[in-house]
């Protein structure tokens, strides 16, 4: 894993070099900045007990955040409104109606002129 070193380094106190060795992946920067808060953290912590309690309080947050996420998708499924805010295109069903009604206008349209006809 190429970020396990850099990680190590940052939290050791030389994000410069973290940067530096990043600096070689494409995706290097943008590890850096994802993990920003998690490495900080880590730095801070004063030995091992203190990492583990980063640890652990980052996971925490992390499962409530999913916890409360996940509530407030079944609030909305529950109230039929989950997908209301989402820009999405018509669904086979829906376009079929629309199909429908304009079909149905044109065929009774014919319908009636060819009636008087002989």
């Amino acid at each position: 894993r190429p970020e396990a070193r850099p990680a190590s380094l940052y939290i050791v106190g030389l994000q410069q070099d973290a940067h530096d060795l990043m600096a070689q992946f494409s995706f290097g920067a943008e590890f850096l900045r994802l993990n920003r808060a998690a490495l900080d953290a880590y730095a801070a912590a004063p030995d091992a007990a203190g990492v583990r309690a980063a640890e652990a309080s980052m996971l925490a947050e992390k499962a409530a955040d999913q916890a409360e996420r996940e509530a407030a998708k079944r609030r909305a499924v529950a109230a039929g409104s989950y997908m209301d805010d989402m820009d999405l295109p018509p669904s086979e069903e829906e376009s079929d109606e629309s199909d429908e009604g304009e079909e149905g206008e044109t065929e009774e349209g014919r319908g009636e002129g060819s009636a008087g006809a002989p």
